[in-house]
C-alpha cells in the first residue's frame, strides 16, 4: 500500500461562476499517479503540477522530492457545462498503473453564473394587444456584464424591433442585490 496526503488549499463551500481555480499539493510513495476531479459524473485531469518547496520541507514519510518533484498542483476547470447549483467535487489520486483511487477528499462548490430579474410594466397580465403600436415596457437587473432584450410573441421571436434602453433610477432605488 502507497503512504498519500492530499491537500486542496482551494476551500470548501465556496460559490463560483463559470471556473474554479484548484490548488493543493498531494505527496505519495506511488510511483505513478495522475490527479483527476469530478463533479457530477464529469472528470478533469489536473495535469498542472507546480514545484512546492516548502511542502517538500514540511511533509516527510510520504516520500521525496524524488517521488514527488512537483508535488502541487494548480488547475482552472471550466464549469460552463453545469447548471447553477450545489455541487460536491470529488478529487482523487489515481494509481496510473491500476487505475486504483488512492486518495480522495471532497469539497462543496455553488455555481450561481448571473443574478438577473426581469419585470415587464406594460402591458399587464392577460391584457389583449390590438394593432402593432402598443408600448412593451419594463426593467432588468443583472449582474451580467453584457445583457440584450430579445421579443417574443406567443413563442416566436420579433425580430422587427427598436428597444431602447433607458436609466432606471426609481428601480436602482427599491432593487438591490443585482450589481
Amino acid at each position: 500500500k502507497y503512504r498519500t496526503l492530499l491537500n486542496i488549499e482551494t476551500g470548501d463551500n465556496i460559490s463560483v461562476k463559470d471556473s474554479i481555480k484548484l490548488d493543493g499539493w498531494v505527496m505519495t510513495t506511488a510511483p505513478n499517479i495522475k490527479i483527476v476531479a469530478n463533479i457530477n459524473n464529469y472528470e478533469y485531469e489536473i495535469s498542472s503540477r507546480v514545484s512546492r518547496p516548502d511542502v517538500l520541507k514540511a511533509v516527510n514519510k510520504y516520500g521525496d522530492s524524488k517521488t514527488n518533484p512537483n508535488p502541487g498542483f494548480s488547475e482552472n476547470i471550466n464549469l460552463q457545462m453545469h447548471k447553477d447549483g450545489k455541487y460536491k467535487m470529488v478529487v482523487g489520486i489515481i494509481n496510473s498503473n491500476t487505475n486504483e483511487v488512492i486518495e480522495q477528499k471532497e469539497i462543496s462548490i455553488k455555481i450561481k453564473k448571473y443574478v438577473g430579474k426581469i419585470v415587464i410594466d406594460n402591458p399587464v397580465s392577460n391584457k389583449k394587444i390590438i394593432g402593432t403600436n402598443d408600448e412593451i415596457s419594463g426593467w432588468i437587473m443583472t449582474d451580467a456584464p453584457s445583457t440584450y432584450v430579445k421579443l417574443y410573441v406567443d413563442d416566436e421571436e420579433v425580430n422587427n424591433q427598436n428597444i431602447e434602453r433607458t436609466p432606471r433610477p426609481d428601480v436602482l432605488k427599491c432593487i438591490t442585490g443585482y450589481g
